[in-house]
């Protein structure tokens, strides 16, 4: 299934399982099997470390995550995807996009239940300016 795919967005040991590798290999080794299978983009959701978009042209992009106090993270996943997604789709740039999809995703943990916490982009652009990040 990779083989066929141009882009993935893991978290987690979901990488590595893409990769056929275990995580003793080592991320990069991770991220250059997967891309060698012809990946053009990997989205890595780091959670509450933020997340980072490699792409096979070498470019790179982090974004940081958001501080808040977690309250149920089920969903967050879906939610991280769904607004990176979106966002490309709507042609906002890669950090601007890795951006949104953190907010998406913290946002989401912040109340109980998997789509309690789902935003539009104003209630998003709200989250972003009024909520600290993760240095």
């Amino acid at each position: 299934m990779v083989s066929m795919s141009d882009m993935l967005l893991p978290s987690g040991n979901e990488l590595y399982l893409a990769a056929g590798l275990t995580p003793a290999a080592g991320e990069t080794s991770a991220l250059e099997k997967t891309i060698s299978m012809g990946l053009t983009s990997i989205i890595l959701n780091r959670e509450t470390q933020g997340s980072s978009c490699f792409q096979s042209d070498g470019a790179k992009v982090r974004a940081s995550a958001f501080k808040i106090d977690e309250v149920d993270p089920t969903g967050a996943g879906d939610c991280f995807g769904g607004a990176y997604l979106t966002c490309r789709r709507l042609g906002l740039t890669l950090n601007q996009a890795l951006t949104y999809a953190n907010a998406a995703g913290a946002r989401t943990a912040t109340v109980t239940g998997p789509m309690e916490g789902v935003g539009n982009l104003a209630e998003l652009d709200q989250f972003i300016a009024r909520t600290a990040r993760v240095t």
